[in-house]
């Protein structure tokens, strides 16, 4: 049996194909696809999902000796995201974590009535939260008969064709109850968030991997 872990970093997007003993025989790291623009360089899903693929793929050529994967899981940065349509289609890049763009919107968070202990971290520019309200005031268009998807989560989805969004990153969203394990609603009516997709807990199989095109 052989399986497959996906790192996807700020700086770097790792691959390793490990074997039944949890021995890693290939890994390989190249920089995350990152696209410069005026407001700090975001990821194209796309592209990003097309970089994990080569990867996946060069490592099993390597190593894999005609053996199937059993198993691929990804990991990495939890604020980042993108609104995809129906086809799963990102409807922008993602905006990157450390952006500061969502600063004042933090803080508005912060005192607004809607602000609680019950997230477990506080609203800060970094949160998934933070960068929704900006997104909302100045990209509306991007939530309309849209979906919210984890940029880690994303290649997955787009493998299985199953929207999600892990629990682990749910909670970085800054609008989830990590007792309750569900979502503060009055803190996504305040951030004016997106629809959001069902939560899978750490572990939980998301699906098969669909044919490709």
């Amino acid at each position: 049996m052989i399986v497959c872990g996906v790192d996807i970093g700020t700086t770097n997007l790792k691959v390793s194909i490990v074997d039944e003993a949890g021995v890693s025989r290939w890994t390989r790291a190249v920089p995350t696809p990152r696209m410069p623009s005026p407001s700090g360089a975001g990821v194209d899903a796309v592209q990003l999902v097309r970089a994990i693929e080569d990867l996946i793929i060069e490592g099993w050529t390597s190593v894999g000796q005609g053996k199937p994967l059993s198993a691929i899981a990804t990991t990495g940065v939890g604020e980042d995201g993108i609104c995809v349509d129906r086809s799963l289609t990102p409807l922008d890049h993602s905006i990157p974590w450390y952006d500061r763009r969502a600063v004042a919107e933090a803080s508005e968070i912060r005192d607004s009535e809607a602000a609680t202990t019950r997230a477990g971290i506080e609203m800060e520019h970094t949160r998934t939260g933070a960068k929704w309200l900006w997104l909302r005031r100045h990209q509306p268009a991007l939530f309309s008969d849209s979906t919210w998807i984890a940029l880690t989560d994303y290649p997955s989805v787009v493998w299985t064709g199953r929207p999600f969004i892990s629990e682990t990153l749910a909670s970085r969203t800054g609008c989830y109850d990590v007792a309750q394990r569900n979502w503060i609603e009055g803190l996504l009516e305040c951030c004016g968030a997106p629809a959001l997709p069902e939560v899978l807990r750490a572990g939980e199989v998301v699906g098969r991997v669909q044919d490709g095109p």
